[in-house]
Order: C-alpha cells, then sequence, then structure tokens
C-alpha cells in the first residue's frame, strides 16, 4: 500500500508574516545563494508599506494601482529630496508560506543593491495569502530593471 499527496494546507501563521520576517526571509535567501545582503532602506520601505496599505483598505483596488501608490510615494520623496535614485523594479506577490519566495527571481537577482518590502495578510476566496509588496534597486553603476 503507497499513499501519494498531491497537495497540501500550508500552515495558516505563514499568510501572516510581517515584512521584517520578509526581510530576514529575502536575506537568508541571498545568503544561501552566496550573495551579499541587500540593504533594507526607509525610504522604499515605506513606499511599499503604503502601496500594500492601499491595497487592504481598498483604496487601490488592484494590484498595479497598489503598485502605482508606492511608485508615487518615491516619486514624491524624490521631489522632496531633489535627488534621483537608481533604477529599480516594484512588484508584487501572493505566496502562501515563505518558501515560496525562492521562486522570485529579483529576490536572488545579484544587482540588487536596496529593497523595501511591504507585507499584509490578503483574506480574499477563503485561504488566507500573503500579499508582498517589493521595492528593490540596483546601483547607479549596475542598473536593476524588471524582468
Amino acid at each position: 500500500m503507497a499513499t501519494q499527496v498531491f497537495g497540501r494546507r500550508p500552515p495558516p501563521a505563514e499568510a501572516r508574516l510581517s515584512a521584517p520576517a520578509i526581510v530576514e526571509a529575502i536575506q537568508s535567501l541571498r545568503a544561501a545563494r552566496g550573495l551579499p545582503p541587500a540593504r533594507v532602506d526607509p525610504v522604499l520601505s515605506s513606499a511599499a508599506d503604503l502601496g500594500i496599505r492601499a491595497l487592504v483598505s481598498g483604496t487601490a483596488t488592484t494590484r498595479e494601482q497598489a503598485l502605482g501608490v508606492a511608485q508615487a510615494a518615491l516619486l514624491s520623496h524624490a521631489k522632496q529630496s531633489r535627488r534621483s535614485r537608481p533604477a529599480g523594479c516594484a512588484t508584487f506577490v501572493e505566496i502562501l508560506e515563505r518558501a515560496q519566495l525562492a521562486e522570485v527571481p529579483l529576490v536572488v537577482d545579484p544587482r540588487v543593491a536596496s529593497f523595501g518590502i511591504g507585507a499584509s495578510t490578503l483574506e480574499a476566496g477563503g485561504t488566507p495569502s500573503l500579499g508582498i509588496l517589493m521595492l528593490l534597486e540596483g546601483t547607479f553603476q549596475t542598473p536593476l530593471g524588471c524582468k
């Protein structure tokens, strides 16, 4: 006799991870691949948090709108500070558990120099998931573009 399991339920606590827990998981993935840690940028983190909060509150009704909120916050900061930022990438992922972060190529892109994370539990569809808005930047010498 044998049993073959085709699916499983991830632990519900995985859908309730905080942004710092996601940052720690990303840094661990980078270290496991021999990459240096990326700097957690407070401006990127703040903008990412604004984007995810807009999605959760309903102010933004789509992922694209949430990314737009985050990018608008970055643009506003750049205008206020009168400083440009390196080329970067904004992305939104929805995961059921932190191990799925390994499937996001940008997380382990060696060009990533700094990043910010906004994370929140999404309850749509009955099964909670973790929505993560990521803002990642390279450097002026090594720009980062979305793939």
